[in-house]
């Protein structure tokens, strides 16, 4: 810092040959500095669960700590200079150094076990181990930080684990999307990647999931990863190349996403348990409460589906961006309540004379009721109206329909 600012008080053309020279030694300070880092690492982190090693704090690791973010603030500043020199912008490195330098020892102890092929842990069908193998990782390292004092460097951390989750997704997700067979493979990853979620949220907060969820947010391709030689990166992903699709008014073929997968294996899971429901179980008879008496009567269908959806905006919940989340809405809970609307209007349908089924007509209406009361209170609804609206026109339709019938019997 000092450095930058002796060459800040130079003339412009001194100025600006001590930046350069400056620019030059930044890359291999941070090198020396992560390399004795790491050799002060080695007997203390990762932590052994028996380890024989006192609990002292490693003063000379928190000054490297220190030294490396020192050196990156420096960096920063060159970058923004060379920026503002050239008129014009360079994005900034969103890594911290320091918290990079602590987790390296951790990802390699974690790509040792779970990213090897001839690993016994490495497995297809055990995603959760390597999940909760992360969050055991970062929970005992962050509370070893907590006793050096240096509860600073916690955030970095979290979400440079979070970040080698995100890598561990990309290696599998283009393998099960692609496996016809794997479908069950596939649920069982995004299932155990929503409880990582939860871990990683108390964690870590808001900043460490937007990491682990981020080729989810953008929708990012697979074909990226499994391609051998892949294209350039879309910037923004495939939401952003949907966008502008949109924009130009242009019909092309954008392959599958992260988002993609995500929304597609959660719409099928829905149409599924509902088709299978519709068959029988769902018109099955219950009290809307049963803890009172001559409670009105609905169908199973009127606790099934809000049960559904409250499953699914868990999921939802999962995602960081609006986008997303909207994206998310339209493509997995408007297809479950438009099923369900349709099976209640066939059932309405297939009554020969509604009024000599009053039971029935009365199970309908009250069921339809229930789904509206549920949606009023959805967080979630204010993404799906077009579908809600119709839900809630289907139950005025019948109300209509009804006064129509009993109007021609008088």
């Amino acid at each position: 810092l000092e450095l930058l600012e002796l060459c800040a008080q130079l003339p412009p053309r001194s100025k600006a040959v001590g930046m350069k020279r400056l620019r030059f030694i930044m890359e291999p300070l941070r090198r020396n500095l992560t390399q004795e880092l790491a050799e002060q690492l080695q007997r203390i982190w990762p932590k052994e669960p028996n380890s024989k090693v006192p609990a002292t704090v490693p003063g000379r690791v928190l000054e490297l700590c220190r030294l490396l973010a020192e050196a990156q603030r420096v960096e920063r500043e060159l970058r923004k200079a060379a920026a503002e020199a050239h008129g014009g912008s360079l994005p900034l490195s969103s890594d911290d150094w320091p918290s990079e330098a602590l987790a390296a020892p951790l990802v390699a102890r974690f790509r040792h076990h779970f990213c090897r092929a001839d690993s016994d842990l490495c497995r297809m069908d055990k995603p959760e181990w390597a999940f909760r193998y992360l969050t055991d990782l970062l929970s005992d390292h962050l509370a070893e930080l907590d006793s050096w004092g240096a509860s600073q460097l916690s955030e970095g951390l979290c979400q440079s684990l979070a970040q080698e989750a995100r890598l561990f997704l990309r290696l599998r997700m283009p393998l099960l999307a692609k496996d016809e067979g794997g479908r069950t493979l596939l649920y069982q990853t995004l299932q155990q990647l929503v409880k990582f979620h939860a871990s990683m949220q108390a964690l870590g907060g808001e900043s460490c999931t937007q990491v682990l969820m981020k080729d989810f947010d953008m929708n990012r391709p697979l074909e990226e990863l499994s391609s051998p030689s892949p294209t350039r990166p879309r910037e923004g992903g495939l939401i952003a190349a949907r966008l502008a699709r949109a924009v130009r008014g242009r019909e092309e073929e954008l392959p599958l996403g992260f988002l993609d997968v995500f929304t597609s294996a959660d719409a099928s899971f829905i149409a599924e348990k509902l088709e299978s429901a519709l068959q029988s179980s769902a018109w099955r008879v219950q009290p809307v409460d049963a803890k009172t008496d001559g409670s009105p009567e609905i169908f199973a269908l009127g606790t099934l589906l809000p049960d559904l959806l409250e499953r699914a905006a868990e999921r939802c919940a999962c995602l960081a961006t609006e986008v997303a989340r909207r994206s998310y809405c339209n493509l997995v809970l408007a297809p479950g309540l438009r099923q369900s609307a349709t099976a209640l209007k066939q059932r309405w349908n297939d009554l020969a004379d509604p009024l000599k089924a009053p039971q029935e007509v009365d199970r309908l209406l009250e069921t339809l009721q229930e789904l509206c009361v549920f949606l009023d209170g959805f967080s979630l609804a204010k993404h799906i109206v077009t579908a809600c609206d119709e839900l809630r026109e289907l139950q005025v339709l019948i109300r209509k329909k009804l006064l129509e019938l009993q109007a021609e019997d008088d």
